[in-house]
C-alpha cells in the first residue's frame, strides 16, 4: 500500500502539470513582451489552440501552440508556417508571408519567405540573428519582373536586426537593406536598376527617385502596420 501511494505521489505532479491551461503557460513566458496575442485560448500547456492570433500586429488567424521548455517560449504552427516565439524574439520559423501583412505601405509587394530564421533582443538591442530571408512573386505596382527574386541572411548590425538582400533578374537589379529595432520599427532602402522602359516608369510612380546609380526610395514604419 505504501508503495501505491508513493506511486500516486509521483504521478498526481506529473498529471496535473499536464493539465495546465495554455493560458498560464503564455503568461509564463510574457506574451505581451513577445507581442503575442490570441481573441481567445483553450487547451493546455502541451497541446492547444490560439483563435485569432496576432504576433506583433501580424494576422496568425488560428494556430496551435505548446510550451516549447527548453526553447524558453511557446511553439506556434499555422497557416503560414511555425516557430518558436520567445519573450526576446523568435527561433527557427519557417514561413511564407504576404508582404504587404508585415509591412503596409511598400512599394514592392510579394511573399516573404522565412527560413530557419531566428533574432534575439535584449535591452532593445539586436544580440543574435540568422537564417535565410527572400522575397518572392514580386510586383513593382502592376509591373512584375519576370523571375525576379531577392534572397539574403539576417545578422545583427549597431543593435539592429539587419538584413540586406540582392536579387537580379534580366536587365533587372534590385537590392534592398532593411533594418529593424527592438520595438519593430523598420527602416527599408530600396535601390533599383533597370534599363526598361516599363519598370523605371513604374519606379517612379511608385515614389523612386532617379539618381545615378538608379532609382532609390527609403521606407519607415513598423513591423505589422
Amino acid at each position: 500500500m505504501r508503495r501505491l501511494w508513493a506511486v500516486f505521489a509521483l504521478a498526481l505532479p506529473a498529471a496535473l502539470l499536464l493539465l495546465v491551461p495554455l493560458r498560464m503557460a503564455l503568461g509564463w513566458i510574457d506574451a505581451d513582451r513577445a507581442g503575442l496575442s490570441a481573441q481567445g485560448v483553450e487547451g493546455t500547456i502541451w497541446r492547444g489552440t490560439l483563435h485569432d492570433a496576432r504576433l506583433r500586429g501580424l494576422p496568425l488567424g488560428e494556430a496551435r501552440a505548446g510550451l516549447a521548455p527548453f526553447r524558453g517560449g511557446v511553439a506556434l504552427a499555422a497557416v503560414q508556417g511555425r516557430g518558436v516565439v520567445r519573450p526576446d524574439g523568435v527561433s527557427d520559423v519557417h514561413a511564407t508571408l504576404p508582404l504587404g501583412a508585415v509591412a503596409s505601405g511598400l512599394p514592392l509587394q510579394g511573399d516573404l519567405g522565412l527560413r530557419s530564421f531566428t533574432v534575439t533582443f535584449r535591452a532593445g538591442a539586436c544580440r543574435r540573428a540568422g537564417g535565410e530571408v527572400r522575397l518572392s512573386n514580386l510586383k513593382l505596382g502592376a509591373v512584375a519582373p519576370p523571375g525576379l527574386e531577392l534572397r539574403g541572411q539576417a545578422a545583427c548590425r549597431n543593435g539592429r536586426l539587419a538584413i540586406p538582400l540582392t536579387g537580379q533578374s534580366g536587365a533587372v537589379a534590385l537590392e534592398a537593406v532593411v533594418t529593424v529595432d527592438g520595438r519593430g520599427v523598420y527602416q527599408l532602402d530600396t535601390t533599383l536598376r533597370a534599363t526598361d522602359p516599363l519598370i523605371a516608369a513604374a519606379a517612379q510612380t511608385a515614389g523612386f527617385a532617379q539618381g545615378l546609380d538608379g532609382f532609390s526610395r527609403t521606407d519607415r514604419g513598423r513591423l505589422g502596420g
